[in-house]
């Protein structure tokens, strides 16, 4: 029996960009303009996102049709 993998509650850069195939320069470039789910500063010099948050916020471009700017995708979420 193989082991369960359980998926990680939060994603550091490198996990995100690798998900998302991109650099890690355009995961903080697209934090910084507001396009990804609001990070998790853990301390100055540690961020994180949440795997959870970000499955919701593919889900929502998917659906859109495009990639949701993060104010556009918590207004969605508080209107569920």
């Amino acid at each position: 029996m193989e082991p369960v993998q359980k998926e990680p509650l939060l994603l550091d850069v490198k996990d995100l960009a690798a998900q998302l195939s991109v650099s890690a320069a355009t995961i903080y470039r697209w934090d910084a303009e507001g396009v990804l789910p609001s990070a998790i500063r853990v301390t100055a010099g540690t961020t994180r996102w949440s795997s959870r948050a970000i499955k919701g916020w593919l889900t929502a471009c998917e659906k859109a049709g495009k990639c949701l700017y993060r104010n556009e995708w918590e207004k969605s979420q508080s209107d569920v």
